[in-house]
């Protein structure tokens, strides 16, 4: 399950990068917040779990 706002800094992500694939905004998202200490052990997801995090952020 993804953190709601993760998932609201990868809406913003798909909206700065719209011609890249979901994952390709995810990894630059989870690299980069990575690069400042904010993701922890976290680790990327896959398509159908991003799918799912945004219906339900809404």
């Amino acid at each position: 399950m993804l953190p709601a706002r993760l998932v609201l800094y990868f809406v913003l992500g798909l909206a700065l990068f719209s011609p890249d694939p979901y994952l390709e905004v995810m990894r630059k998202l989870t690299y980069g917040l990575r690069q400042v200490g904010l993701l922890g052990a976290w680790r990327e997801p896959d398509k159908p779990s991003i799918s799912l995090a945004r219906r339900r952020l809404g």
